[in-house]
């Protein structure tokens, strides 16, 4: 085999190979070994370079389908477009910012008998998760976010030796998720066997598709796995699989509008409905942060605010899913600050609930975590000069053009209730003084976070600045969807 034929038939496989880098970090996590953070962030930028080429290629060619098995079955094809290649790419970026954390935060809390499995756990999630973003066929990436589901509950639930709560919030989380999961499946039925019969069953079907994949995202109201790994449960979950359910379930949300879009008597209906759970969200879960105590919550409540933005921008067609894209990209530069700054706090010690009074002076005591957690919680209020600005007001004029006031008045509600929380928070950071059961975290602990905090705060800031760039890119990802079919 050439070196030119390698390169094609890597940039041919770059999905599988994008999928199988969390199984190869979790073979050597598994090992163990002085090494073993060195290696996967090895495994996975290796990755990330191969998935960069790939989105880059699929954004100026429009994508091309992989179907393994010849003509097998519509479940073994796999789609490599815009969307699932900058999916996949956050994905392994986040993983690749967030492993040395986990694996510091592993070592220190779980013991070595225990804390390979619980890695591993977690790396077969996000490779599950990494695969639903390029399925092709609704139903298999179904079947994916199901596995993952299930490893991301074992991975909360992980956590019971240190807080026996984590079991409880892992079980009631499995509940919601199954729950999820039968709406899905049930949605996909109606969808399939009514789509030439009868329109409204089909319209109810991919709303119950919606409704769910945006479940999954954090978007919809209750019915999200990432209570449990962002309250009490393994950190690992929260550092890990919070993002990447985001990107997954906003991914997912947009394969379900655009197969609806070849019902077009339905489609609109469809769009509005998903646009009306984004909005729901984004005001259930600005309530939620306005009233958290608990940091890792407020981080939770934070990222579903912005996967409800980036669902009402998809959901407004082509003159909003590109700003929504780049919205959710804000969304976890937001949630890498804010993990960041939740394990810097905690200094590998407990299962991981901050309260906000433990916040209390410490800017004096880990400057870099006070400064991404004080631009996180500004991005929630969204001035200008901070990179939600741009999107949120493109959305907003978006759905004041569509006439949907009420979309824009959950934006404002939401920066409302950004104000009162990043108030809140921030005065307790800088302007309080150092509360005496407040430890320095150890110095290793701040290493392993400080560069996830500080590509979070870089993007923030960066794309605060000037945006034009990247919601070109994200523009040219919503036309594959859209265009001449925008309702």
């Amino acid at each position: 085999m050439t070196a030119a034929e390698l390169v094609a038939a890597i940039r041919w496989h770059a999905p599988v190979i994008a999928a199988l880098a969390p199984l190869l970090v979790a073979v050597f996590a598994g090992r163990g070994g002085r090494f073993a953070g060195a290696i996967g962030v090895s495994i996975f930028a290796i990755a990330i370079l191969i998935m960069f080429d790939g989105a880059a290629r699929s954004i100026n060619a429009g994508g091309h389908t992989l179907s393994f098995g010849g003509e097998g079955p519509a479940g073994a094809e796999l789609v490599m477009d815009g969307l699932s290649a900058t999916g996949a790419l956050a994905i392994l970026i986040v993983a690749a910012l967030c492993w040395a954390p986990a694996l510091v935060w592993a070592r220190a809390e779980l013991a070595p008998s225990r804390r390979s499995g619980v890695l591993s756990l977690a790396l077969i999630a996000l490779a599950a998760l990494i695969g639903a973003v390029f399925c092709k066929q609704l139903i298999s990436a179904w079947i994916l976010i199901q596995v993952a589901s299930i490893g991301a509950v074992a991975v909360c639930a992980s956590a019971v030796a240190l807080d026996r709560r984590a079991l409880s919030g892992a079980m009631g989380s499995l509940i919601t998720l199954g729950a999820c999961a039968g709406l899905f499946a049930i949605g996909a039925v109606m969808a399939q066997s009514a789509a030439k019969l009868n329109g409204a069953s089909a319209g109810a079907g991919f709303a119950l598709m919606g409704f769910s994949a945006l479940a999954w995202a954090g978007a919809a109201p209750g019915l999200i796995w990432t209570v449990a790994g962002f309250g009490r449960g393994a950190f690992v979950g929260a550092l890990l699989l919070g993002p990447a359910f985001a990107i997954v379930g906003i991914s997912l949300t947009a394969r379900v509008l655009a197969q609806a879009q070849a019902l077009s008597h339905i489609a609109p209906l469809l769009y509005l409905a998903v646009g009306a759970a984004g909005a729901l969200g984004v005001v259930v879960s600005a309530l939620r942060a306005a009233g958290a105590q608990c940091l890792r919550r407020l981080t939770f409540y934070a990222l579903g605010v912005q996967a409800g933005i980036a669902a009402i921008g998809w959901a407004l067609g082509e003159n909003g899913a590109g700003a929504g894209l780049l919205h959710l990209g804000h969304g976890v530069a937001v949630a890498l600050c804010m993990t960041g700054g939740c394990g810097v706090i905690m200094g590998g010690r407990g299962a991981g609930a901050v309260a906000i009074e433990r916040l209390d002076g410490l800017s004096s005591r880990a400057p870099m975590a006070s400064a991404a957690l004080a631009l996180a919680l500004l991005a929630l209020v969204a001035p200008p000069f901070t990179a939600p600005f741009f999107t949120k007001w493109l959305i907003m004029e978006a759905a004041m053009d569509r006439g949907w006031p009420w979309a824009t008045l959950a934006l404002v509600f939401a920066s409302l209730a950004g104000v009162l929380v990043a108030g809140r928070v921030i005065e307790r950071i800088y302007f309080h003084e150092p509360i005496a059961q407040a430890t320095p975290a150890p110095g290793r602990m701040g290493w392993a976070h400080a560069p996830a905090m500080a590509v979070g705060m870089v993007w923030l800031l960066v794309w605060g600045i000037g945006t034009t760039r990247a919601l070109a890119v994200t523009q040219a990802i919503a036309g594959e969807f859209f265009g001449a079919l925008t309702p």
